[in-house]
């Protein structure tokens, strides 16, 4: 699963992606190196949004094989 979104405030859209069988999702800032974070086991979907209205993009990750949620805030990633 992916997700767009301006993670570091540059004006340019980046992808999320989630890997499915790992524990990390990765952000691709334009065309800079892959920027991985740590989630629970098995992600495999991802919602971009501004939970705790900072202004910041966050993401929230569902985890398959711990049936739980990761949230990642965003701190201009």
């Amino acid at each position: 699963c992916i997700a767009i979104g301006d993670f570091n405030d540059d004006t340019q859209l980046d992808i999320a992606v989630v890997n499915d069988g790992t524990t990390n999702t990765d952000i691709f800032l334009g065309f800079l190196d892959i920027i991985s974070y740590p989630t629970g086991s098995a992600p495999f979907t991802v919602a971009v949004r501004d939970f705790n209205n900072d202004t910041q993009l966050d993401r929230a990750v569902v985890n398959g094989n711990d049936n739980d949620m990761s949230v990642l805030l965003g701190y201009g990633w």
